[in-house]
């Protein structure tokens, strides 16, 4: 008897180890499906980053860039709470759940950028900009939000606060959005961050749709001093069918070339003698990356 009682002993005491270890792991199971933030991980090393509302038996319902999403169980693979990119001052120093609260607040804010109140973007536009390097990889990945206006804000933040060495690529590579209003912001955002930009924005204008756009994008070329642009406008003057463009880009090859006129034939010949002796273009700043702009244009 005593045998069987002291045999029993460990079984239970291993059953109750296991019980409580079951909860314990249940237990923060639900804690991490408590709403808010996550990084939700998908088959073909696909990442969605979203606000999770509630988690059902089956499926997980959350907000993914302003639509309501129901993402089956069986399609995650798994999911953690969003963080800051390894490598920035502020992850160094802080703990995890630190990390977490501050990417949590960074996502809050670019969302706010898409919202109807002038209030909340403003603040959140503000927020974004007084700590870039924090909200840089983040504002990066939001030039794909599925909302032109958190793109095109995402943009302008990026020209104005950014630098060419890490925001130039990527603001750039909006030029080919659907929006014009996305793509306007693009080729302004590019105008601050300096003249690198000049040969994609070049041949953008080859496609570039909408006559406003097209302007701001020679007036940009213009105000680099960009003597490469020349060949490229001269030729887009040729078939350019608004007047308005027409008239931008005569201003530009004026400003560009030096002189005054109007007849296609003079530019080119001028141009001829450009190439014959050409002038060194302007340099970026080799610690800035910035270009130097002509003045008063």
């Amino acid at each position: 008897m005593n045998a069987t009682k002291q045999g029993r002993g460990p079984i239970v005491s291993t059953t109750l180890s296991i019980i409580a270890f079951a909860g314990i792991m249940t237990s923060s199971l639900l804690a991490l499906e408590e709403p808010g933030w996550y990084v939700f991980e998908l088959e073909e090393n696909v990442h969605l980053t979203g606000r999770l509302m509630k988690a059902e038996e089956d499926f997980y319902v959350l907000n993914f860039q302003g639509s309501v999403l129901q993402l089956a169980r069986s399609k995650v693979l798994g999911l953690k709470k969003p963080s800051l990119p390894a490598g920035t001052k502020a992850e160094e120093g802080e703990a995890h759940s630190d990390s977490a609260a501050r990417a949590e607040q960074v996502l809050d804010a670019i969302e706010a950028l898409g919202s109807l109140s002038d209030g909340e973007r403003d603040q959140a536009y503000g927020a974004l900009g007084r700590d870039l390097e924090i909200s840089r990889p983040f504002l990066h990945a939001a030039l794909s939000h599925q909302k032109p206006r958190v793109r095109a804000l995402a943009i302008k933040l990026l020209g104005e606060v950014g630098t060419a060495g890490e925001d130039l690529e990527p603001v750039t590579s909006r030029l080919s959005d659907s929006t014009p209003q996305v793509r306007l912001a693009s080729i302004m955002a590019m105008r601050r961050l300096g003249p690198r930009g000049a040969p994609a924005l070049v041949d953008h204008l080859q496609r570039e749709a909408i006559p406003n756009n097209r302007k701001m994008a020679v007036q940009t070329l213009q105000f680099w001093n960009s003597r490469g642009a020349v060949g490229p406008l001269l030729e887009l003057q040729a078939v350019e069918k608004d007047r308005g463009v027409r008239r931008c880009i005569e201003v530009a090859l004026e400003s560009l070339i030096g002189r005054r006129g109007r007849s296609p034939g003079a530019w080119e010949a001028h141009l001829k003698k450009m190439r014959e002796a050409p002038t060194r273009p302007p340099q970026d700043d080799p610690e800035t990356g910035e270009g130097a702009p002509r003045s008063g244009k």
